[in-house]
């Protein structure tokens, strides 16, 4: 999920992925789910996505293949 700000992600966002969720029977587990902040980057099914902000303020997003030995 990508949104503009954390807190959108916190009150708006999550919240109805939890109720989409609950009605057919699963939930969100909090141990395997993060928010964290493009700009730090992070890994997902073998893939490492970041992104960089742009002198025009836009923001660039880079999708590189995780390494071998990092992935378990």
């Amino acid at each position: 999920m990508l949104a503009p700000f954390k807190d959108v992600l916190e009150n708006h966002v999550i919240p109805s992925i939890k109720a989409f969720l609950s009605k057919t029977g699963l939930d969100l587990n909090e141990a395997k789910n993060r928010v964290a902040n493009v700009s730090d980057g992070f890994d997902f099914l073998g893939f490492h996505f970041r992104g960089f902000h742009r002198k025009n303020g836009a923001i660039k997003t880079f999708l590189y293949q995780s390494r071998r030995d990092a992935v378990c």
